[in-house]
Order: C-alpha cells, then structure tokens, then sequence
C-alpha cells in the first residue's frame, strides 16, 4: 500500500525503530562506553522495516591523513522505501578508523580490518540519525558522566570536509569556509581555542593553521549549527584516537 512501510504507517516505523533494546543486547567497549552492536541494530530494521523496504549503500570514502596519523573514511546510505517502492526516507553519514601500522614495516598491519571498521562505525552512524538506541546510548554516557566524566549534550559526527578558503583567526576561534564532502553543502568550518589543545597533541596548532588551507580535506568529529544565520561546523575532536 501507498505510503505504508512493512503494512505500517511511517509514524509507527519511526516510533518502533526508537524502541529501547533488550538490557542484553547492550555492549560495552573498552573506555566502558554503552553501544549497540551492528547485528542488533541490522535485526531492528529488519524486524520493523521488512528487509524488501531498505537499502543500504556503503561506500569507501579513501585515506584521510590527519595530524601525521591516516584513518580510512567509510560512508553508508540507508534509504527507506514504502510498500510500493517509493523512497521515502535517505540518510548518509560517515564512519572512520585508525589504520593500525605495524612499527617495523611502517605497513598497515590490516587494511581490510581497518576498512571494515570504518563501515561499522558508518552504518551505527546513520542508525544514530533515525535515533535508533540513541536514548540508551545517551543515558550510558550520563551515568558514566556521574562517575566524573563530562558530557557534552551535542551528539559528535565524523564529518569529512574540504576548505575553500584558508583558516584565520576570528574571536576566540580560527575559521575557513568550506564544503561537506558527504551533502557538498557549504559551511564555516569553526575551531575554538578551547580545542586547540585536542590539536596539539599531535601536532602544533600554528602547523594545523598553515597545513590545513585552500583545497585540503580534513575528516574530524564535530557538529553542525547556525550562528546568526551562518551554517556552521563546529570541531569537537579529531578523528584520530590515542
């Protein structure tokens, strides 16, 4: 039927795939971080959705170097159809992981897991954006800030960007225009002093300043907002970890 999704109204689609998970399906990574596991979240939107009504596109998106570090960039596409195949839901986003070198060699040890990862953290990603599990994975990250960890109320994205102008200093900040390579829309790309030091452990912030300029790309967590009518990408960290 027109406009249905699995016999369902999209109303219901979306309310059902909000649904919390099963305490036992719920992880824990290695910094005690709440996550949900690519199996639940692909059983979720196949139990509510209907495995004819989506599809998903997952892309390899390259190498970014990033602070003298290198993280491969996946992108997934999630597009939603109703009963008669019409789209009628498209969401992307983007995933990224360190490429673990073996010392020796200065090799990767193995791209193929490195690249798997990125896709992982890519199609959670876009999970994120239709706020599947999102409330637990909130409500771990708060108790986790009551044990002393501070938290951000902004929900980070890996975002992959190119410049189009040359980062200067504004108040506070140091700006440059540029475009989402993911949407190809245009922002201010914003970084605020109180990051520069996430900067500087890698590399010197009057380094970033100079390398980052006119037609290089940068892959980093952050989020998007609107500054008295600017659009804008606001960076919260790198997307290399330690």
């Amino acid at each position: 039927m027109k406009g249905t999704v699995n016999g369902k109204s999209l109303d219901q689609v979306l309310s059902e795939l909000k649904a919390p998970f099963p305490e036992e399906e719920l992880k824990k990574n290695e910094k005690n971080e709440t996550y949900i596991p690519v199996e639940s979240l692909e059983s979720r939107l196949n139990s509510v959705i209907g495995v004819l009504n989506y599809d998903t596109l997952v892309t390899y998106e390259g190498i970014q170097e990033v602070l003298g570090r290198f993280v491969v960039v996946a992108k997934t596409i999630l597009i939603i159809y109703d009963d008669e195949r019409n789209a009628l839901i498209r969401k992307s986003a983007l995933g990224g992981s360190n490429i673990i070198v073996v010392k020796d060699t200065g090799k990767p040890s193995s791209l193929k897991t490195d690249i798997a990862a990125a896709q992982s953290e890519s199609f959670k990603n876009v999970c994120k954006l239709l706020q599947i599990g999102i409330s637990q994975i909130r409500s771990g990250k708060q108790r986790r800030g009551q044990n002393g960890t501070k938290q951000r109320r902004e929900e980070k994205n890996l975002y992959k960007i190119r410049f189009t102008s040359s980062l200067s200093a504004g108040n506070k900040c140091y700006k440059a225009d540029c475009v989402d390579i993911a949407t190809e829309e245009k922002f201010l790309f914003v970084i605020f002093s109180g990051q520069y030091s996430k900067i500087e452990k890698y590399v010197e912030f009057s380094k970033f300043v100079r390398t980052y300029r006119e037609g290089k790309e940068l892959a980093f967590y952050g989020r998007k907002d609107e500054f008295h009518g600017q659009r804008r990408i606001v960076f919260e960290e790198p997307s290399v970890k330690e």
